[in-house]
């Protein structure tokens, strides 16, 4: 073999073993993100996890509260009835002292008026 070729297929295996170091370089590279994406994707899911954790609370809290708030609501609703009805008995009883008292005072006024006279 003459040197000229030696040396020409050396340089060539040179750059074939540059290009494979290169290579082995790109791929120890993309090996680390690779690595770094999964520890992302592995913390993205923790977070998504307690995330839906987080949301089923608020689920169980939100129907806590509704249903305490349909409490308050029949509350609300029964005290509104008995203010009623208490509302109709205290208007009776009131007419029913406005009349006792005209019948009184009218009843007073002619006894007034018999004793004015015969005064």
């Amino acid at each position: 073999m003459d040197q000229e070729l030696k040396a020409y297929l050396d340089l060539q295996f040179q750059q074939l073993q540059q290009f494979r170091q290169e290579t082995a370089e790109q791929f120890t590279k993309m090996d680390q993100r690779l690595e770094r994406l999964d520890q992302r994707q592995d913390r993205m899911d923790q977070r998504q996890d307690r995330l839906e954790t987080e949301v089923r609370g608020v689920y169980v809290l939100v129907e806590a509260v509704e249903g305490k708030v349909e409490l308050v609501a029949e509350g609300v609703t029964n005290t509104t009835e008995q203010l009623k009805r208490l509302d109709e008995k205290v208007s009776r009883e009131l007419e029913e002292i406005r009349t006792f008292n005209r019948l009184s005072y009218k009843d007073l006024d002619k006894r007034v008026r018999k004793l004015e006279k015969a005064g």
